[in-house]
């Protein structure tokens, strides 16, 4: 019986690695829509806060209403795409590179959206483990899984250079430990509370919406462990 229960969550996992690879596959063949010649007016604006952030170089000036987490992440992950697939693959100089972006600034963007439709992958997975802490079938939720991964909601945050599937990554990850110590409330300690203040933060300088869950979550669990009593 325990053999069963191993090698049928051995099968969850494959299932679900198997959706997101062909989340990711299906999304991958229509990245490039538009560009070079339009693009998102979110993916502009979204663009230049990350630019902002190297404004000694770029130019770009940012703006006090500007989020911070979101552009400053995607930056790094932006210029680890040029450095191994520019710099180390095509073996282009700094200079070339340059001289690329500048010729066509849009290749910033569909890095960008690589890193999107990433981040949205990984959502998924994500999703996967919400769906285990609640012990629901799996039978039940891998559908559901299947309908969220290809519903036409996705598409503006997996397929646009932009702070939104930021946002749903990091309001899924505080829904995780929300759920995970809401159900286990004995594991609730000192370090939960650091916990929730780090994902709120970065969850702040995405969008305060999905800081949300971690500033009542606190709240909630250290009531349910505590009551009045601390």
């Amino acid at each position: 019986m325990i053999e069963k229960l191993k090698n049928f969550k051995k099968i969850e996992i494959i299932l679900v690695v198997l959706l997101s690879i062909l989340f990711f596959v299906s999304r991958v063949n229509i990245i490039n829509y538009g560009l070079p010649f339009f693009q998102q007016e979110d993916e502009g604006a979204f663009l230049k806060s990350t630019l902002s952030l190297i404004s000694f170089i770029s130019g770009f000036k940012s703006e006090l209403n500007d989020p911070v987490v979101a552009p400053f992440i995607n930056l790094l992950l932006t210029l680890t795409f040029l450095f191994f697939n520019e710099f180390l693959m095509s073996s282009l100089s700094l200079t070339e590179i340059n001289q690329k972006i500048y010729n066509d600034p849009s290749i910033l963007i569909i890095y960008g959206r690589y890193i999107s439709l990433t981040i949205t992958t990984m959502c998924i997975f994500l999703l996967y483990l919400i769906f285990k802490k609640f012990k629901i079938n799996f039978l039940i939720y891998f559908p559901l899984l299947i309908s969220i991964a290809f519903s036409l909601f996705n598409l503006p945050i997996s397929l646009v250079n932009g702070k939104n599937s930021y946002y749903l990554f990091f309001f899924l990850l505080q829904l995780y430990f929300l759920i995970k110590y809401y159900l286990k409330s004995e594991k609730f300690n000192k370090k939960s509370y650091l916990l929730f203040s780090i994902l709120a933060s970065l969850a702040w300088g995405t969008n305060y919406w999905s800081s949300i869950v971690s500033i009542y979550g606190v709240l909630i669990l250290h009531y349910k462990k505590f009551k009045f009593k601390n």
